[in-house]
């Protein structure tokens, strides 16, 4: 699930029949389909006019208003596009998967961390400069930009550390550790700044970041008093952890009969780069829907 910078556009997949398609909700116009079925869409712009998906095993970029589709060669996967198209972040095999970035059509491999064969992508900024990607074991996350090249970000004391999402701006790293004693330490890292947990204890995982960091989405605990209740959750610099279901019960916002989802996958719930909205999953009549969240418009059921 992916939502646009303004928060009017979500891209996801559903699912129809036996298979899956991409599909786009937006405001005011409703649901469209990015892909035929069997497709599945994969990122969505910053500034949601674009989409990657794939069809029939192959890559491309969906320029969403025209419909043209531009294939990504040889890609293994696809995962981001920048604003203006010209940077398509995914991976490619020529012995083994390795994270990539096509530029103007072009790949250019971004490499290993020390020691390990596999890359990964995970996310990419709205300018296309910075990429965030993953090692062998998706434990070990990278920044790599076109100035400097690629940054580990340091694991501390951590067995594993998971990059989730990549601020707008290219800037903040919203993910989560798991340690001997801990699953689920979320935390933001900035170069400045380096990894800093937020909300220990109560936050487990970072799933989405606004376009610069200061707050941030993900799966937590119910408070610390009720550690076995999960929640989605949202935090930012100023006011900390808030859980999602007591922000929207305490302004009185009517979620129509749905339970919000408290799913541990990265996709499970997104921040738009604004801050201004939220998108994530919710159960009603035990079927899943996607919610969206607006600090001006309530609820909404987006697909």
């Amino acid at each position: 699930m992916r939502i646009s910078d303004d928060g009017r556009r979500v891209a996801t997949n559903i699912r129809v029949g036996s298979s899956v398609q991409g599909m786009l909700w937006e405001l005011g116009s409703g649901v469209t389909p990015l892909t035929a079925q069997g497709g599945s869409v994969t990122s969505l712009s910053h500034d949601g006019e674009s989409a990657t998906i794939r069809e029939n095993g192959s890559y491309s970029v969906l320029e969403i208003a025209t419909g043209v589709k531009t294939p990504i060669a040889a890609a293994d996967s696809i995962g981001g596009v920048s604003n203006d198209r010209r940077s398509v972040v995914g991976a490619m095999s020529l012995t083994n998967p390795e994270a990539t970035v096509w530029i103007d059509g072009a790949p250019l491999a971004l490499g290993f961390l020390p020691g390990e064969t596999y890359s990964y992508r995970v996310d990419i900024s709205r300018t296309g400069n910075t990429i965030l990607g993953s090692g062998t074991h998706w434990d070990r996350i990278f920044v790599w930009k076109q100035s400097t090249g690629m940054i580990e970000i340091d694991r501390g004391d951590n067995l594993a550390i998971y990059g989730v999402a990549l601020s707008a701006d290219g800037s903040a790293v919203a993910g989560y550790g798991v340690s001997n004693t801990s699953y689920g330490l979320a935390f933001r890292w900035t170069e400045s700044g380096g990894r800093q947990l937020i909300a220990e204890k109560l936050a487990i995982t970072a799933s989405g970041v606004n376009k610069d960091g200061s707050a941030i989405v993900g799966v937590g605990h119910k408070s610390l008093t009720e550690p076995w209740v999960q929640v989605p959750y949202f935090w930012n610099a100023t006011k900390g952890y808030t859980s999602l279901p007591d922000y929207l019960a305490s302004n009185g916002v009517d979620t129509k009969g749905a339970t919000l989802v408290a799913d541990l996958n990265w996709d499970s719930i997104k921040i738009s780069a604004d801050g201004t909205t939220i998108v994530g999953r919710a159960v009603k009549n035990g079927l899943s829907r996607v919610y969206r969240i607006r600090r001006a418009g309530g609820w909404q059921n987006a697909l």
